[in-house]
């Protein structure tokens, strides 16, 4: 951390000493959080080594899966927004 730097005996007003602190401190720079994206990969292996124990899925059809998942999980949310606007309260089919 910098030093600070003693303060003048001209200077009396809280003001001028805010300023001459403000002088003397530098500010760090603000990391950036990386955005968070989701990923569903994990839970797509879960599900086939419990349907299917001995199966292994490519990469290719992963991704894939998980295409299909976010599609899904768009479809629902769209829904759900569409009837919380007309004001329904029960989903039914």
């Amino acid at each position: 951390m910098p030093e600070l730097a003693a303060v003048p005996k001209g200077v009396e007003s809280f003001k001028a000493s805010k300023q001459l602190l403000s002088k003397v401190t530098k500010k760090l720079p603000k990391k950036r959080r990386k955005s968070r994206k989701q990923r569903y990969s994990t839970f797509v292996y879960l599900v086939l080594t419990q349907v299917h124990p001995s199966t292994w899925i490519s990469s290719n059809a992963k991704s894939t899966m998980i295409s299909f998942v976010v599609d899904i999980l768009e479809y629902i949310a769209s829904k759900a927004l569409h009837l919380i606007y007309y004001k329904w309260h029960t989903i039914s089919a």
